[in-house]
């Protein structure tokens, strides 16, 4: 697997946010990495908390606090009784569970659902990320990894459940495959789609079901994520020889890159968290060493990181105040940016809500 660098485009504010909640030590990406067959610390402190949300916000440049979309929103999603007709005139389907469940957080329906439905793929990845079935956990990994055998985020998940075992060559053999695999499908697309629908049968406005759906979207299995890329450093940090280090350091790379530039990088808080990853497994090996899984050194790669960081911090800046702009904006440009999220990602999204405010002439 090659890495390419990526030039940073639009707003950029949600990957500080990704860092500070799940890995403080910044960003980073490297190039020329590639995943070994080889036989990986701790990674910062947990994140406040276990529910992730995709974007968000953050004032990287002054520091303030993160913005809550809840407080964007008027009550809840609906009244209990409400939210128990709209399950029963729909003979509490598989998409109505699925769809209040994750629009009210309510995990007791999502349970119920992964209990009726246990095939399907969309209820495995939640019971495994929310932890469903705790005493099951195991179970369901390998229902998932078999329903969606070239899901790296099910290779994720196997080798997780192998650190926990004590069986560390089998976790390392499935974060190799993991890494190699181009498919990292997290559902977040599904999950959007089926919250906006609830809601707006549910009554709300279009613009409040679209916040509700793209704002209110958790992502606890973030955390299960992190756990597992420490048991891997930690591995890194026992290796023996040099050359067994570098070859973990290019795998935990490789499983960074999966977040920030392939299939699992259309929301910005995994970009995030991937070139955090890739920066710490870079950040072990000697900067002016030569490795053959890496296009140049380490200290060159790490250089390169830090310019395209000082461009993300020169287009936030550009930018002006996110928080504003979110608050102030006309209800269309609102609507094309969280649909943009939807379709194309959010670096898509951002560079497109840039060009809206440069032509509105607001920064």
């Amino acid at each position: 697997m090659k890495y390419k660098p990526i030039v940073w485009v639009g707003l950029g504010i949600l990957v500080a946010v990704g860092i500070a909640l799940v890995w403080p030590d910044g960003l980073s990406r490297p190039r020329g990495a590639e995943a070994t067959s080889s036989t990986a610390g701790d990674a910062g402190p947990s994140p406040s908390a276990d529910r992730l949300r995709p974007s968000t916000l953050s004032a990287l440049v002054d520091g303030r606090r993160p913005l809550d979309y809840a407080e964007l929103l008027a009550g809840p999603v609906a009244s209990d009784a409400e939210l128990q007709d709209y399950l029963e005139k729909r003979g509490r389907s598989r998409e109505a569970l699925v769809a209040v469940g994750l629009l009210a957080g309510d995990d007791d329906l999502l349970r119920e659902a992964a209990e009726r439905f246990p095939d399907d793929p969309q209820l495995q990845f939640l019971a495994i990320s929310r932890g469903l079935f705790p005493d099951r956990q195991r179970e369901w990994v390998e229902r998932f990894k078999a329903a969606q055998p070239d899901n790296s985020l099910a290779a994720y998940f196997m080798a997780g459940e192998h650190f926990k075992s004590g069986d560390t060559a089998a976790a390392l053999a499935e974060l190799r495959r993991g890494a190699g695999l181009d498919s990292f499908r997290d559902f977040a697309g599904e999950a959007m789609e089926a919250m906006e629908s609830a809601a707006l049968d549910l009554g709300h406005r279009q613009l409040d079901a679209k916040l509700r759906s793209t704002f209110g979207l958790e992502m606890p299995y973030l955390k299960q994520f992190r756990e597992t890329i420490a048991q891997l450093e930690r591995v890194q940090g026992e290796a023996g020889r040099p050359e067994e280090a570098a070859k973990l350091a290019a795998i935990g790379a490789a499983i960074g890159n999966d977040l920030s530039q392939g299939s699992g990088n259309r929301l910005v808080i995994n970009q995030a968290i991937g070139m955090s990853i890739e920066q710490r497994f870079l950040e072990s090996l000697d900067p002016d060493g030569q490795y053959p899984y890496f296009a140049d050194t380490p200290g060159v790669l790490l250089a390169q990181i830090e310019a395209d960081r000082k461009r993300m911090v020169e287009g936030i800046e550009g930018i002006g105040d996110f928080e504003t702009v979110m608050t102030t904006s006309d209800e269309g440009t609102v609507l094309g940016y969280l649909e943009r999220i939807r379709l194309y990602g959010e670096v898509d999204a951002n560079e497109w809500l840039r060009l809206q405010l440069g032509d509105r002439g607001d920064r």
